[in-house]
């Protein structure tokens, strides 16, 4: 019942976010939340840094990822203080990976990319995995290896809700979008006649890079929203009754493979490749994660999932200071803009005074 209440909730969640993401963010008003003074010009306006909705819903995707992490994985009997350490170190990874990746793929110093960091992440988390799991229990690195499919299965699941809700940040900005509908193939152009994207607003990333601002174009981004929310959720529903490596293999196969097929569809740039490096780091993330599956699965290892075991290690102190700090720094990591720019002018309003 009580994990019957959960996924509700989560779908509920979801479904609400979707509705308001869809309607609002494609918008000029939702690109940014704030804008900061921080010097004043020879014309009495004030320069000012700002702050994205980009940062604050890929804020919101890491802390939601994360706490569904805790939950997941404390369902199934691991510990605050071991899930603590595991992903601050997967963090500490995949953080700099989404810029450092799309630097050395795009050629961009202001730009980032998940798919990067899932790469890089993917390559690693198993061996972070084995290593934290014999370091808190004291067990040779041997027999960690039987844990590692079903703490990656609720990292996958958790993953897949966090990039459902970190697209909101791409319609947000107008990045990672899709191909104008019009220069589509006739049966791809009667697809998404009706089912289509239009962003608004010149500082958008596809009006100033692309030029396709008032344009319909292929919503790759919302389209990655609900494949990610549909693979998430099946993942969560497997791993709580049990059946943790079939969650593993399902949410591989629809975010990596969607990861593929998508880029057929998107207009922004990817590199110079015409089967992008992007499409190629989900490959091999497929296919290694397959090899993990085969060779490190032990059915013999099996655990008692329960929702409410894990939201007790997610409702206290320690876990609420780590969700804040991971929101605050992924906020203004990834919020404040570097390729934008604005002035204030403040004035006294007579009639108030």
């Amino acid at each position: 019942m009580e994990n019957f209440l959960f996924i509700t909730l989560l779908i509920l969640f979801l479904a609400g976010l979707y509705y308001l993401g869809v309607k609002y963010l494609p918008n000029e008003r939702w690109q940014f939340i704030a804008s900061i003074p921080i010097k004043k010009m020879d014309d009495n306006r004030w320069s000012a840094i700002n702050l994205t909705f980009y940062g604050f819903f890929n804020a919101l995707a890491y802390f939601i990822a994360t706490a569904l992490f805790i939950t997941l994985s404390g369902s199934a009997g691991f510990k605050f203080d071991f899930l603590f350490t595991l992903t601050a170190l997967i963090l500490v990874i995949c953080v700099p990976a989404s810029k450092i990746v799309a630097m050395i793929v795009e050629k961009k110093k202001h730009t980032f990319t998940v798919g990067g960091a899932v790469f890089v992440g993917s390559i690693f988390s198993p061996f972070l995995v084995m290593f934290t799991v014999s370091f808190f229990y004291q067990i040779p690195l041997k027999d960690s290896i039987g844990y590692i499919v079903p703490i990656m299965s609720s990292l996958l699941a958790s993953y897949c809700i966090g990039e459902s809700i970190g697209r909101f940040a791409c319609i947000s900005f107008g990045c990672c979008y899709g191909k104008a509908v019009s220069t589509l193939s006739p049966l791809w152009r009667k697809v998404f006649s009706k089912f289509n994207t239009v962003f608004y607003g010149g500082t958008k990333k596809v009006a100033y890079e692309s030029h396709l601002e008032g344009e319909a174009l292929v919503p790759t981004q919302l389209m990655a929203t609900i494949n990610f929310g549909f693979a998430g959720v099946a993942g969560i529903i497997l791993f709580l009754t049990g059946h943790y490596i079939i969650s593993f293999i399902v949410t591989i196969i629809f975010s990596q493979g969607y990861r593929v097929l998508s880029e057929f569809f998107r207009k922004d740039y990817r590199g110079e490749k015409k089967f992008s490096y992007y499409q190629r780091m989900a490959i091999f993330v497929i296919a290694y994660s397959f090899l993990i599956a085969i060779f490190t699965y032990d059915s013999s290892y099996t655990f008692n999932f329960n929702i409410v075991s894990g939201l007790k290690e997610l409702i206290t102190l320690k876990s609420f200071i780590l969700l804040e700090f991971i929101f605050l720094f992924i906020f203004l990591y990834n919020g404040t803009s570097r390729v934008t720019k604005s002035s204030i002018n403040f004035d006294v309003v007579k009639e108030n005074i």
